[in-house]
């Protein structure tokens, strides 16, 4: 169950700055390795934009969407799954610096 957070830092601005959006394309022949195509946005306002772009590309099956604000940093996931099936989870452990 969510919780309210009394006392926002609002001193660090922790919008991400880039998203990577992951497409994949279901293969006409089941025997055959899903097709992937990555795509890197910089600077966007909005992550609803980025899911629009996403769900607009015609010849996807599903799509992933990552982000992340420091370049030294993983990217975080934010809609979607691996549409083949071959997840890999990393658990993180956040901590203010």
């Amino acid at each position: 169950m969510p919780q309210r957070l009394f006392d926002p830092d609002h001193s660090i601005d922790l919008r991400p700055t880039t998203y990577l959006v992951r497409l994949w394309v279901k293969p006409a022949d089941p025997e055959m390795a899903w097709a992937m195509d990555d795509w890197v946005f910089h600077d966007v306002p909005d992550v609803e934009d980025v899911l629009t772009w996403a769900q607009d590309q015609q010849s996807v099956t599903a799509f992933e969407v990552f982000a992340r604000a420091d370049p030294n940093r993983d990217w975080v996931r934010l809609h979607g799954v691996p549409a083949d099936g071959r997840e890999t989870v990393i658990n993180l452990s956040l901590t203010a610096e």
